[in-house]
């Protein structure tokens, strides 16, 4: 019986470490993504995604899916510039994952 429990009890902390390696793995990403938001899309629209300056679009109201999200980082649209060569394209996804972070407009 106390092998049985003892088996049991290396499963569960198993399980647990691994359940929370998904949990920190995604802060991280969505940290680093938060950081590069922060210092290349914050100036135009601000750190909520709602300042709307230098003709920057509202990203509260954003409806775009995942993949339009990194073809307009990556390329750029209207008066955003294209960060194809200033961001990789894993920073490039991690600031288009961030951007589900933000608020959403009422």
């Amino acid at each position: 019986m106390k092998k049985r429990s003892a088996w049991l009890t290396l499963f569960c902390m198993a399980w647990i470490i691994i359940s929370c390696n998904g949990v920190v793995g995604k802060r991280k990403a969505l940290s680093e993504g938060q950081r590069i938001y922060l210092a290349q899309c914050q100036r135009c629209h601000g750190a909520y995604g709602n300042a709307q300056l230098n003709g920057a679009k509202n990203l509260q109201y954003s409806t775009l899916n995942m993949d339009e999200r990194i073809h307009i980082i990556t390329n750029g649209k209207g008066v955003m510039p294209a960060f194809y060569g200033n961001l990789n394209a894993e920073e490039i996804t991690l600031v288009a994952s961030y951007l589900d972070s933000l608020p959403v407009a009422p």
